[in-house]
């Protein structure tokens, strides 16, 4: 309670008390701030197939990895034109364990 408080008086010193008051009125627990992290990096696959879709062509790079606790990480990369410049992204990047299928 006291955290919320203190918050609330900082939210009033940087805008105003009407504003403050808007902003507690905002859900923001660990889930709300995790789901809406997630829904962000859906999304923003989704924007980067469907311009690889509109492009007509594409190129799919695989890169295996170890991290710094001896895991492999496997990483996608995609590059497409988009309005005449090349674009590359990060598709996904995931743990995986070799020798197992």
């Amino acid at each position: 309670m006291k955290t919320e408080k203190v918050k609330n008086r900082q939210f009033e010193t940087m805008l105003d008390k009407k504003a403050a008051d808007v902003l507690k009125k905002v859900p923001l627990s660990n889930n709300t701030v995790c789901h809406r992290i997630d829904d962000m990096g859906i999304d923003i696959i989704d924007q980067v197939v469907e311009k690889c879709k509109a492009s007509g062509t594409f190129a799919l790079q695989l890169d295996e990895s170890t991290d710094v606790s001896g895991e492999a990480q496997l990483i996608a990369f995609v590059r497409y034109e988009d309005t005449l410049e090349m674009n590359e992204h990060i598709l996904f990047g995931e743990n995986y364990r070799t020798g197992r299928f």
